[in-house]
């Protein structure tokens, strides 16, 4: 019929476990409910109509989400013995009639055996039909038996609960975005501040070379207020203009570029709204660097008398500086030197925009540059120092790890291999959720350490595994604001819950990582 997205699986390279196949939700389908011949329904999706429009990923949201859970729980753990005697009810009913058919029928057999006897006269008391008869009558009872204590043994059910937080990608998509807003929230302050250094020069030195045309307009008789309101319409509107054009581009077109990079989410064409609030703070900044630039040069410049402003300025008086003390060094200076070195302190402003402006832009380049290197170095320390193995071999099947481990070791290049458990979890922690973690168990946690280093992420001291207690990566310890002796919970894709003690946090620079003794396997 078609193709189609879905809002529970917004991460398009995982879409979570399941308790059948490979374990892995590989497709899905949408269909009608005549489609299938279910009993009963399986699942139940409920909207909040007051949530509706709060950010998802808001403490507030999150806060109100996890308290009508716990109400929808607290109602309907009432009604999970009323639905284990509704699941019950109809085997035990079957089987009530089943058992007053057999005693019926056992009832008959008595009856024909009592009448035989009478009228043999006691000789004859049972026939070989009527004992055959009796022997699966005999069976008969026991596989009653046998069904009820199987129907009887019937568990409460239980309920799994999950939230936004749980769906596979979706606390993934919510800490890129923290990333991005975090970036958001620095950058724009160091390109604002550059522009608004330009932006005042600029309009500051425009007014003072019009010094000529201010003598002009004051001898012919215009007010102040008229010739200051020139320069400040033009600061005025050349502000304006730029705020309306940088907000577009930065309402619109910039967030459009910076989702169009996250093709591993499907989230549907965005809603970008206008943010009127950081619009408004932008107009009042830049018309503090236009028009405040524009007043305040005018208002200095119209106190002057005509024919002071149309005479040329006269240059600032040149002053003694402190490098002039320090003999031994002005001495060794030349003249064109000497000339800079004063001349930085007689024009401090200028100089000051001058230095400010170069130390945003270098500071801009170094922290792109910077952001680069410790993404490429990143990986070259994750795989070169942590992660010492080179390939990763997985069999379906437990017992077919040997027979993969023939085959790998007739390779002319091999050298080592260790077996180990993977396994994908997700850790709970003071609210706080992290998924797709992965649980590594080796067989051999000595010869473990030949492949991963495993070191305090403070100190540098090795790490070593131990039976009880897990050690996590230093990003996981992060992002659950857990240490060493802290307790997290964590899930299985089979949602088994453990409550396990952190043993020490590892440094690691990709990806989240657990890893824990062969004793985890038996209890999850």
């Amino acid at each position: 019929m078609g193709f189609a997205d879905s809002p529970l699986y917004i991460d398009d390279s995982t879409r979570g476990s399941a308790n059948v196949g490979s374990g892995q939700v590989q497709y899905f389908a949408y269909i009608k409910d005549q489609a299938i011949n279910l009993p009963v329904a399986t699942a139940i999706n409920i909207s909040f109509a007051k949530l509706q429009h709060q950010d998802v990923f808001s403490g507030k949201y999150q806060g109100t989400i996890k308290a009508k859970v716990k109400l929808l729980q607290k109602q309907l753990d009432k009604r999970k013995n009323e639905r284990r005697n509704e699941i019950v009810a109809k085997p035990l009913n079957q089987l009530n009639r089943a058992q007053e058919k057999l005693n019926q029928a056992k009832q008959k057999i008595v009856q024909a055996k009592a009448q035989l006897k009478k009228q043999s006269g006691g000789k004859v008391t049972t026939t070989s039909e009527l004992d055959k008869q009796e022997q699966q009558l005999a069976e008969t009872q026991v596989n009653l038996k046998r069904q009820r204590k199987k129907v009887e043994k019937i568990k409460v059910p239980s309920y799994t609960w999950q939230t936004r937080e749980d769906l596979p990608g979706f606390t993934g998509y919510g800490d890129s975005s923290d990333r991005i807003a975090a970036i958001a929230n620095v950058f724009p302050v160091f390109f604002f501040l550059l522009a608004a250094l330009i932006t005042f020069t600029t309009i500051t030195r425009m007014v003072e070379e019009a010094r000529g045309q201010i003598g002009t307009l004051k001898a012919l008789g215009f007010s102040r207020s008229a010739i200051a309101y020139e320069y400040t319409m033009y600061a005025f509107l050349a502000g304006i203009l730029g705020v309306i054009v940088g907000s577009f581009l930065g309402n619109q077109l910039l967030p459009r570029f910076v989702v169009s990079m996250y093709t591993k989410y499907v989230i549907g064409q965005p809603v970008i709204e206008y943010d009127w609030a950081s619009i408004a703070i932008a107009v009042v900044l830049a018309m503090i660097a236009t028009v405040g630039a524009a007043l305040l040069v005018v208002i200095k410049e119209t106190k002057a008398v005509p024919a002071e402003l149309l005479r040329p300025k006269s240059p600032k008086k040149a002053k003694k500086i402190l490098l002039e003390n320090i003999s031994f060094i002005w001495k060794r200076l030349n003249f064109n030197q000497k000339i800079s070195y004063r001349n930085l302190f007689r024009f401090k402003l200028r100089g000051l925009m001058t230095i400010l402006g170069i130390a945003g832009g270098t500071a801009l380049i170094l922290t792109g540059f910077g952001i680069a290197n410790s993404i490429s170095a990143t990986g070259d320390l994750q795989f070169n120092q942590i992660i010492k193995y080179d390939a990763v071999v997985q069999a379906k099947k437990a017992n077919q790890l040997e027979s993969v481990r023939q085959t790998i070791t007739r390779g002319k290049n091999y050298q080592q291999s260790l077996a180990t458990h993977t396994e994908t979890f997700k850790a709970t922690k003071h609210g706080k959720t992290v998924d797709d973690i992965n649980m590594d168990i080796p067989q051999n946690k000595h010869q473990f350490e030949k492949f991963v280093t495993l070191r305090d992420y403070q100190n540098q001291h090795p790490l070593h595994l131990q039976k009880q207690g897990v050690i996590i990566s230093e990003k996981l310890a992060t992002a659950l604001k857990v240490r060493k002796g802290s307790t997290i919970s964590i899930e299985n894709e089979k949602q088994t819950k453990k409550e396990v003690k952190v043993i020490g946090v590892t440094q690691n620079y990709v990806g989240n990582f657990m890893y824990g003794s062969t004793s985890f396997i038996g209890k999850l």
